[in-house]
């Protein structure tokens, strides 16, 4: 029990009585007041610690400024002034030591020395909050930093698929963007609003794995080539929901073609079983789907994609959704570059599965009544070249069918290095056809095709017809038209 522990801050008076004083008044040492040093207070600790009876104080008065501790010296004899005291105190006393403390300056050294503590405890757990807290921050800004460059590099990786097929370039986004602003006229939480803008990016990851014969195949699909594409939700789903950032969504992707009436896939569920995010993702997709260009169907405007959602309320689509989503679309200004149709050199080369002459590797006769049916994309040539070979036949039967071919292939090949913006066409067996933005060098020309037919028994012709005065739905209009161009020249 250390009485004496601040006893080097507050002033004390001392006095020490041993047992061979003749008056308890009397000092034998001189009395003082001062600060005791560490080492007189560690003395005087060490006396109340080894007494066996405690230290008695002497309080007279609750606002006492001074207390009297008398200290049991048990291997001092006992002298008179031990008799008195211990008559006075009722404690058998062999020696004392008497100390007066000052409590005034105690008592405000420790209030001062409690309020300091409190103080540091204060900012101690302060400064610990905030230390958690700058961690806790900062792991979490690290932690979303990564989870979004996961996620972005996700989104890309769905950009990067949509460039195989011009027509689904930008969909995701597309509905993505669709899908929001029928959640916000729905007034659906952030968190709703995220996680739909989330799925509608990755709706359709699992095409994928989708065969390019039937992905990319600018015509309608066979039963058997539907039920492929149909696939491609249940892959998406499996993707997404082996990705712990993406497990929340995959169920929302793999219910986007269920049908408010239980007629979608692949699950057959109907409104009460579909989440909701799904059913506003459907009507998102099927919008864009209305409302871009196809090679086999032009797109609507937004006042018919309308009309079809409205049509389809009930069965296909939640009438309220679609409430919903008409007033969301009503001012919509649609992007129309967005088409199946391609545009670059690059895109052109995607169809060559579909519309590519096996011998010559240029273009079929399809893909040229294909381009004449989309005048939106015809009109962006002037002229359509044919060039004509007369007497393959007798070629063919001096020669032989594969020198033919060859000769075939050789022209192929050097009209295709005429002009980089140009398509050339095998059509009618033998002819060519090309589809100009302008009328080529004809010397350069002339100088091509001598080069072919020159030491055999081929000749050649060309002309050019205006892409405006053509009204062609087929290559046998096609066909009628150089023939009367040709009784035309003959009747000349």
């Amino acid at each position: 029990m250390k009485l004496f522990t601040n006893l080097d801050k507050v002033k004390v008076k001392l006095l020490l009585f041993p047992h061979d004083l003749t008056s308890p008044f009397q000092e034998k040492s001189k009395g003082y007041a001062s600060r005791l040093t560490n080492k007189e207070v560690s003395l005087v600790e060490q006396l109340v610690e080894s007494s066996n009876d405690l230290a008695r104080m002497q309080v007279n008065d609750e606002n006492v400024e001074n207390v009297n501790i008398a200290i049991n010296l048990p291997h001092f004899n006992q002298c008179d002034l031990c008799q008195k005291y211990s008559e006075s105190s009722g404690i058998t006393l062999k020696g004392i030591m008497i100390a007066t403390l000052e409590l005034n300056s105690f008592y405000q050294s420790s209030k001062q020395h409690a309020f300091l503590m409190r103080i540091d405890f204060v900012l101690i757990w302060i400064f610990g909050v905030l230390l958690i807290l700058f961690g806790y921050f900062r792991i979490k800004k690290n932690v979303k930093k990564r989870l979004d460059a996961y996620q972005q590099a996700t989104f890309n990786l769905v950009h990067m698929l949509e460039q195989r097929d011009s027509y689904t370039s930008g969909h995701s986004s597309r509905v993505a963007e669709y899908a929001l602003l029928i959640a916000k006229k729905m007034k659906l939480t952030e968190e709703d609003e995220t996680l739909l803008y989330r799925a509608a990016m990755l709706h359709d990851i699992g095409k994928i794995s989708t065969p390019d014969s039937v992905l990319l195949k600018p015509g309608k699909l066979t039963l058997n080539e539907f039920t492929i594409m149909q696939q491609h939700v249940t892959s998406s789903y499996d993707i997404l929901n082996d990705i712990a950032l993406f497990r929340n969504i995959s169920i929302v992707v793999r219910s986007h073609h269920e049908r408010f009436d239980g007629k979608g896939y692949p699950d057959g569920l109907n409104v009460e079983q579909t989440p909701l995010l799904s059913q506003i993702l459907t009507v998102a997709d099927s919008f864009d789907a209305m409302t871009s260009q196809r090679i086999y169907k032009p797109r609507m405007t937004v006042a018919e994609a309308l009309e079809e959602l409205s049509r389809c309320s009930g069965t296909q689509f939640n009438p309220k959704i679609i409430v919903y989503a008409k007033q969301a679309f009503s001012k919509l200004e649609l992007n129309i570059g967005t088409s199946q149709l391609p545009q670059t050199l690059l895109e052109h080369q995607r169809f060559s599965i579909f519309y590519k002459d096996i011998a010559t590797d240029v273009f079929n006769h399809h893909y040229l009544e294909l381009l004449f049916s989309m005048d939106e994309y015809i009109k962006k040539f002037k002229y359509l070249c044919v060039i004509q070979l007369h007497n393959v036949h007798h070629f063919n039967k001096q020669f032989g069918w594969l020198i033919g071919n060859d000769k075939l292939t050789e022209l192929a090949k050097k009209l295709l290095g005429i002009n980089k913006n140009q398509l050339v066409f095998r059509i009618f067996g033998d002819d060519f056809a090309l589809l100009l933005q302008c009328k080529m060098e004809n010397a350069h020309v002339v100088k091509l095709m001598d080069a072919i037919t020159e030491g055999s028994l081929l000749e050649w012709s060309k002309q050019y017809i205006k892409i405006e005065d053509i009204n062609m739905k087929s290559i046998a209009d096609l066909e009628t038209i150089i023939g009367d161009e040709n009784k035309r020249k003959k009747a000349e």
